[in-house]
């Protein structure tokens, strides 16, 4: 992708985002609260803010003749081809996150037949209210940075541009961001900055768009149906795992290269 299209995208991104989270905010003043994963399409406003980077990624890129249909770009961006390697990079640093939070947790509720049906059918919902993101973070800004800074400094770029872009969740009412209040924002911004290595690393590994919204996706399902108590332990060692694992399947890729 040219500077101008990663300049276009990420300018209306913001854009769509911050009128729509604007309104929210204005409305939850008077008593409006959204629902971040259930009853969704009675908030069309949330769905537009969360999903402004995959409106804006198909404007820019039908706007520069990049693509030539909507089609093409469900296409580019829900492309399944890739090696079962590839998968296993996605699943592997979906279980391991996960089973670290779960083992230093507290309070864990029995993780069951029940709550991986719980897992699946919280997807499609997470898909739409987080994993649709990564068609525009990925599709165009992830690459553009990772081409021009590296990959430790692109990383670090996407994690604060993600961070500024999350804020106004912590004042939307409704959300569980909202509920949290700010002791919740410092390990989201944490999560945030060390999140993205992976994403970088399973664009490098993979070159393929839709294993980031699959991992995505995932993560986020995982918060609605896994049930365990957040602890700075839990973030601390479950993001540090998954940095020395992305800089481990980048360093190899190189190699490979």
């Amino acid at each position: 992708m040219s500077n101008r299209v990663a300049i276009y995208f990420t300018i209306l991104t913001f854009f769509i985002a911050g009128v729509f989270s604007a309104g929210l905010v204005i409305l939850g003043r008077f008593g409006f609260a959204v629902q971040s994963t259930d009853n969704i399409w009675i908030n069309i406003p949330f769905v537009i803010y969360i999903c402004s980077p995959a409106i804006s990624s198909y404007i820019v890129l039908k706007k520069q003749r990049i693509i030539g249909s909507f089609r093409e770009w469900l296409g580019n961006v829900f492309s399944i081809k890739g090696k079962p390697s590839h998968y296993a990079f996605v699943f592997a640093g979906i279980i391991i996150y996960f089973a670290i939070q779960v083992y230093i947790a507290d309070s864990v509720q029995e993780i069951g037949i029940s709550t991986m049906l719980m897992f699946l059918l919280f997807m499609p919902a997470t898909l739409l209210l987080g994993g649709l993101e990564e068609a525009g973070w990925v599709y165009i800004l992830q690459p553009k940075l990772d081409s021009k800074y590296g990959f430790a400094l692109s990383s670090l770029c996407m994690g604060i541009i993600w961070i500024v872009w999350h804020i106004p969740l912590f004042f939307i009412v409704g959300t569980t961001h909202y509920e949290g209040g700010f002791p919740l924002f410092w390990l989201f911004a944490f999560s945030n900055i060390f999140g993205r290595f992976y994403y970088t690393a399973i664009h490098r590994v993979s070159g393929n768009v839709f294993l980031s919204i699959l991992f995505h996706t995932m993560w986020n399902a995982g918060y609605n149906s896994f049930a365990f108590e957040r602890t700075w332990q839990g973030y601390f060692i479950g993001f540090f795992v998954l940095f020395v694992i992305s800089v481990v399947a980048v360093v190899r890729v190189r190699k490979q290269d």
